[in-house]
């Protein structure tokens, strides 16, 4: 039987014939059980989601429907286990799943360095679309959201198709697809990029700008927004006719003439190559481990070596056209490209070029996160994992980096598509294992915190159950607290409070800790506090969790968000979470000063006075961050007092820097042009928002400033800070 779900609801016989199930409410029975395979759904979870209205929906009707599908469909078509019911069709009968497959191809062909062979991929992914996503079921809130995720998706490989095709050099060939998919997703920039690249590649520098300009124009006016830095940038080097844009990227070839190499999966326990076979192919394993084994003479299986991802065999019988003196077999789902000898040392030669570059240590990812800026930590992570690296922690930090980016859904998707949840923990550390389990169980928390209804509660139980298990390996009362909230959300109070109290009962004596874990325990005490309803000892944690988090204004931020959900929970008053408040964001701009003896709007004798009332309203706010440009005058002294109050402070500045102090900073005199240095010296960060040329347009100062504005309005959103 075959289920297809990427448009309306198809079920095929094994003959290709259709089968009809009778009515909606068996339809939507089937979708929801095929979209969670091979998952297992409880009784309560497909009443609540097919009966949403029913004030106590009866089981009576689901056993109902679950018996008119099979009569249908036949017996097996739904399997019923202690835990539930599941769809008793395998993943891989799915068009969902075909979907997902040759997505993946296309990733590790692009990767490999192939774009034709990856573009071909992408399109047979998209050939899976029959139309809108379970477009005869739309009104059912599960459906609604599957069409937004699912979408999300399509159009992801839709852009990665571009990519592909564009780098295969097949610019003239899709412009037309580009030009009618920015006007249907007017708002995905990445799609305008591509545009612009394909029309200038295609000799038509004069459109790829219009393009540019086309964009500015739908996003300005109908989202109030500008075009990103880095779609700014490509509009210069099209300006300038950077030779960089019409190159071609080389395509590497690791097998032979004829193309990408083969890949081939094998399932766990299957021999992939026998003892003596021979063969001229190279075996290069992408994904798995395989176990290297010999036979003795007493007839036993001898194992001689276990390799991963990035490791190769047979490479020795392909060159010398002998027998394989060895088998192998797979131990775990493997995923292996098939090299020609000539493939395999054009493979081998990139891998060990690309071993030759830096890479960055775990420490520094580290490093990047600590310091709040979580997508470069991200970035450098995947560099890293890029070049070669398998190493279980750094594609831990990398997930983790981008969680904490708020980027949820797609941290989910990189713990499944890294391999994180195949990892044996037997194979790392015991701290590694269980930060890699309470990392899955965070993911499903933040899930559960993003949603309402009958899906929170399924988040949050699937989360307290990984928090449990967690609990359960390593004793943290960081995870008991966890699974207490998950648990209290979930609705189940009892095992909420059982939680709660191993949690309180598992603090360590303050004392003894160090660093972060001084703040972690507090804010521990203070959740499971909540969690019991003892609002006293949690007022105390916080305020002690608030003494020792200075600084550390993303676990506030994440620690409040949290809390906030017990308090609703428990009927407590949110307030008590001001403890834990962070600091004020501000975007500053103001007026440049004018020489002495010069009269305006900010004369030079009025500094004095401007700078004490930006100390005086700073000291007022609490500011924390500040965000702004650093011309003479009022834009200095908000900076200084910023710096003078231990802020972090962000600078953009509107166009080249050198530019930028001979029109906005050196006419007000040379002690201002030291001080905008020492200010620009002490900034976190430096933003250039744009290479044009300054022509005496106040344009660029105004688009800079609504750049400021916005990154202060991201971090204050994201710091939950007012």
């Amino acid at each position: 039987m075959d289920v297809r779900l990427l448009g309306p609801l198809q079920i095929l016989d094994t003959n290709g014939n259709e089968l009809e199930l009778p009515g909606g409410r068996l339809k939507a029975l089937v979708a929801l059980l095929a979209l969670e395979a091979p998952q297992l759904l409880s009784a309560d979870v497909l009443l609540t989601t097919l009966w949403p209205d029913a004030e106590t929906p009866a089981k009576s009707a689901l056993h109902a429907a679950i018996s008119r599908v099979r009569s249908v469909l036949g017996d097996q078509a739904i399997e019923t286990t202690t835990g539930g019911y599941r769809l008793g069709v395998p993943a891989s009968n799915t068009d969902i799943d075909r979907f997902h497959r040759h997505t993946r191809r296309g990733r590790q062909l692009s990767t490999l360095g192939n774009p034709a062979a990856a573009g071909e991929a992408f399109r047979q992914a998209l050939s899976q679309w029959r139309g809108e996503v379970l477009s005869d079921l739309h009104g059912h809130d599960f459906v609604d959201r599957a069409v937004i995720h699912l979408e999300e998706e399509r159009l992801q490989v839709v852009e990665w198709l571009m990519d592909a095709e564009l780098a295969a050099g097949n610019h003239e060939l899709i412009v037309g697809e580009l030009s009618g998919l920015v006007e249907a997703f007017p708002f995905r920039e990445h799609l305008w990029s591509q545009l612009m690249l394909a029309l200038y590649r295609g000799g038509r520098q004069a459109e790829a700008l219009r393009t540019y300009q086309r964009f500015a124009s739908v996003i300005g006016e109908e989202a109030g927004l500008a075009p990103s830095p880095e779609l700014v940038d490509l509009e210069q080097r099209i300006l300038l006719h950077d030779p960089a844009l019409v190159e071609v990227r080389d395509v590497v070839d690791f097998s032979s003439p004829a193309g990408s190499p083969e890949l081939v999966s094998f399932a766990a326990g299957e021999m992939i190559v026998d003892e003596g076979q021979g063969s001229g192919t190279v075996y290069w394993i992408e994904e798995g481990t395989v176990a290297v084994v010999k036979s003795t003479s007493e007839g036993d299986e001898l194992t001689l070596a276990e390799l991963g991802a990035g490791r190769y065999f047979g490479e020795l019988a392909s060159l010398l056209g002998t027998g394989r003196t060895a088998a192998v077999r797979a131990v775990t789902p493997v995923t292996v490209s098939l090299h020609s000898v000539d493939g395999f040392r054009a493979r081998l030669g990139a891998e060990r070029a690309k071993d030759a570059l830096p890479r960055v240590p775990t420490e520094e990812v580290r490093s990047l996160e600590s310091e709040g800026n979580y997508l470069a930590a991200f970035d450098a992570a995947m560099s890293n994992i890029s070049r070669g690296s398998g190493d279980p922690e750094m594609r831990y930090l990398a997930v983790r980096a981008l969680s904490n980016s708020g980027a949820i859904v797609q941290a989910r998707r990189r713990y499944e598509t890294l391999g994180l949840h195949k990892i044996d923990p037997g194979a790392v550390s015991d701290r590694l294992a269980q930060d890699i389990a309470a990392l899955a169980a965070r993911l499903d928390k933040e899930m559960a915190l993003r949603s309402s209804g009958a899906e929170r509660q399924e988040w949050a139980r699937r989360s307290a159950d990984g928090y449990r298990r967690a609990f359960e390996r390593q004793g943290s009362p960081y995870t008991a607290s966890n699974a207490a909230t998950m648990y209290l959300l979930a609705g189940d109070t009892d095992l909420a409070d059982e939680f709660a109290r191993l949690a309180l009962d598992g603090l360590r004596d303050p004392a003894t800790l160090h660093g972060d874990d001084r703040y972690w325990e507090a804010a521990t005490e203070a959740e499971a506090a909540l969690a019991l309803g003892d609002e006293a000892r949690a007022i105390e944690a916080l305020a002690h969790a608030a003494g020792v988090s200075v600084g550390n204004h993303s676990v506030r931020a994440r620690t409040k968000g949290q809390l906030r959900y017990v308090c609703e929970a428990k009927d407590v008053d949110p307030s008590i979470l001001d403890a834990i408040a962070n600091p004020t964001v501000v975007h500053y701009c103001g007026h440049r000063i004018l020489p002495p003896g010069v009269d305006g709007r900010f004369p030079a004798d009025e500094e004095e006075r401007v700078a004490a009332e930006f100390g005086r309203v700073f000291d007022e706010l609490g500011v924390g961050f500040g965000y702004g440009s650093l011309a003479a005058g009022a834009d200095i002294l908000a900076a200084e007092a910023l710096l003078e109050r231990g802020a972090r402070l962000s600078v953009q500045l509107p166009f080249d820097r050198e530019e930028f102090v001979r029109a906005s900073v050196a006419t007000a005199g040379k002690g201002w042009v030291k001080r905008f240095e020492r200010c620009l010296a002490a900034a976190d960060t430096v933003e250039t928002v744009n290479r044009t040329e300054y022509l005496d347009d106040p344009i660029l100062f105004d688009f800079c400033a609504r750049i400021a504005m916005g990154k202060a309005l991201m971090r204050a959103s994201y710091l939950q800070a007012p």
